[in-house]
């Protein structure tokens, strides 16, 4: 089983859109607001359990592709080893293909689309000369606190602010509160994996979020239960990563099918055990008796072929 935020509506469409479902533009919240960063945020957990499903199954088709073969049918304790190797190989070996998944997106993340902060926030402006082309342009991102153009090392928490008067992009606005645990940096994977969950396992501060979001689309959504997970809700989102998102590995060991399908066709074995007087002796006496009958075939024999070769002598003797 993954983690319960991978099987929650907190990465549903229905909870996104109501997130952002204001038919305001971006550009008329703050950087830290929510309404901005809750999206990509939730959006970033979507495509992280995805990819942690996706590579464990195709992990997993792989592995199940491949064979044990012995020439002898192996004892239960080493089919055991043998296995509990394999299945740690495997485990470690999916790993590190999300890892290096996640490495490509972060770095791709970095110098194409650097979103986040949006490091580059654009901007577009109809030219005068025309009523049809528009001129893209950019500028830098910037806080009160800092700013993302120098090195992309900005962070802060997601927040909500109080609008006075309304969403536009000159209004004068204030911090109402903020969500401590949700990082926002200049870019997603980095703000993502430094974040916790520890707010959508509390219904306290689902609560606040759900009253400070005004949506047509609104939804009724349900905290995640700490009971199905062994993760505590402070726990970075990197960690919980580094486990491939899931709660447990349900392998299962059976050396019965093993032996089932490698049945040896024939079976032969050996022990050491150590003899008691009444088997000594009577092994002995059978030894013995053994070597008696054969001294008798022996004797035997040689009296016979020496009586053959005295025979034509004695018919030679009696002729002359």
């Amino acid at each position: 089983p993954f983690h319960p935020i991978c099987s929650s509506q907190f990465i549903s469409d229905a909870w996104i859109i109501s997130l952002s479902d204001v038919n305001i533009p971006d550009a008329a919240f703050d950087p830290l607001d929510f309404h901005v960063t809750g999206p990509i945020f939730f959006n970033a957990m979507y495509t992280l359990c995805y990819l942690s499903n996706t590579t464990i199954y195709d992990a997993w088709y792989e592995f199940n592709q491949s064979l044990l073969i012995t020439d002898l049918v192996v004892t239960e304790s080493e089919f055991a080893t043998r296995t509990n190797v394999t299945i740690a190989q495997f485990q470690e070996n999916t790993l590190n293909e999300f890892q290096r998944i996640l490495s490509l997106i972060d770095l791709h993340t970095r110098t194409m689309y650097n979103m986040g902060f949006d490091n580059v926030q654009l901007y577009t402006d109809q030219l005068t000369t025309s009523t049809t082309q528009v001129d893209f342009g950019w500028e830098p991102v910037e806080t009160d606190t800092c700013s993302c153009s120098p090195n992309g090392q900005c962070t802060d928490v997601m927040s909500f602010f109080y609008y006075t008067n309304g969403l536009t992009t000159d209004a004068p606005y204030y911090l109402n509160f903020t969500i401590s645990d949700l990082q926002v940096g200049c870019y997603v994977m980095p703000s993502v994996l430094n974040s916790t969950l520890s707010c959508f396992f509390n219904q306290t501060c689902l609560d606040m979020i759900q009253n400070e979001v005004e949506s047509a689309r609104s939804i009724d959504i349900k905290i995640l239960d700490i009971n199905s997970t062994r993760f505590s809700p402070h726990t970075r989102i990197q960690i919980i990563l580094d486990n491939l998102m899931t709660e447990a590995w349900n392998e299962k060991i059976s050396y019965e099918k093993y032996y089932e399908k490698c049945a040896p066709e024939q079976c032969t074995y050996t022990y050491t055990s150590r003899n008691n007087p009444v088997q000594t002796i009577t092994t002995l006496i059978g030894l013995f008796g053994g070597l008696s009958v054969a001294l008798k075939i022996i004797v035997s024999i040689i009296i016979r072929w020496i009586r053959n070769r005295m025979r034509p002598h004695e018919q030679r003797n009696t002729v002359t």
